[in-house]
């Protein structure tokens, strides 16, 4: 049965104790506050506030497997830090497929080969930049577009990997046009 008390921390022997119990709940005084009036707020209020919460995590993942095509352990490393999450988003913004008319073609709004290659590129090397530097991502030099250059680049083959590894660690630290580089 559970035991309604108070209990004490005692660090020397990093273990709780007893301090003394309780009969019932009303023992532990819960009342309302007599000076707080009741919050009573409209569904529109609710609505309003609700929008303006962030995306939750679990939701994010889900949204960057399907959009993205990446990999459920990819969306999950990198919905792990919202700086990270929310930097690789900008750069993939800039693989977004439209017809000729200039709208979305429906039900495939990125181009996912290149949200891949993105996704890898970051997992590995930008990651491993990130480790070696003690840096963040919001705190090196390199932009989202600048990050999304760099993989068209090698997607379309001006580059080669061996160019684009040579590449990453200067725009990572200074930043700049990967195409002028």
């Amino acid at each position: 049965p559970i035991v309604q008390e108070t209990r004490r921390w005692d660090p020397e022997a990093m273990e709780t104790a007893s301090m003394r119990s309780k009969e019932n709940a009303h023992d532990y005084r819960y009342f309302p506050e007599p000076d707080l009036v009741p919050v009573e707020l409209d569904d529109a209020t609710i609505e309003a506030w609700r929008k303006l919460l962030p995306e939750m995590p679990e939701k994010r993942r889900a949204r960057m497997i399907e959009e993205y095509g990446i990999a459920e352990y990819d969306a999950e490393v990198l919905s792990q830090h919202k700086a990270n999450a929310d930097y690789f988003e900008s750069a993939c913004s800039a693989f977004k497929v439209e017809s000729k008319s200039g709208v979305e073609v429906e039900g495939r709004t990125f181009d996912k080969k290149l949200c891949k290659l993105l996704c890898n590129l970051f997992m590995g090397d930008v990651m491993a930049l990130m480790n070696a530097s003690g840096k963040a991502i919001g705190e090196c030099a390199m932009k989202p577009e600048e990050l999304a250059s760099l993989v068209k680049l090698s997607a379309s083959g001006t580059i080669n990997g061996p160019t684009l590894k040579e590449l990453l660690p200067e725009i990572f630290e200074k930043g700049g046009d990967p195409e002028k580089i």
